[in-house]
């Protein structure tokens, strides 16, 4: 999700990575390799610099993700709702038609 040109969203992304934590940590033991936890330690640190670029180049970008962050915490994050919205899982689109049903 952080390299140019991919098709992965940073959300998509997040929501992988609660995912396999809820999958593979029990109380007592984690299920995950020490480089595995690395691997994934690391893409989430690779998205929080991309997500740095755009905080220093879009102005707007701070207002949308505090406003973002409020709303995640007030409700916690439903993997099944979001699994049933498409649009928030697939790639970004690139046309200004999409979504418009003919």
């Amino acid at each position: 999700a952080s390299q140019s040109g991919t098709k992965v969203r940073l959300a998509t992304l997040d929501i992988s990575i609660k995912l396999l934590s809820q999958l593979v940590n029990n109380s007592d033991r984690s299920y995950l390799q020490d480089r595995h936890l690395a691997c994934i330690e690391n893409a989430r640190e690779c998205c929080t610099q991309l997500l740095r670029n755009f905080y220093k180049s879009e102005e707007i970008f701070l207002d949308m993700f505090e406003d973002e962050y409020r709303e995640m915490k007030t409700r916690p994050l439903n993997v099944e709702y979001l699994m049933q919205d498409a649009s928030i899982l697939l790639p970004p689109t690139g046309t200004p038609l999409t979504g418009i049903d003919f």
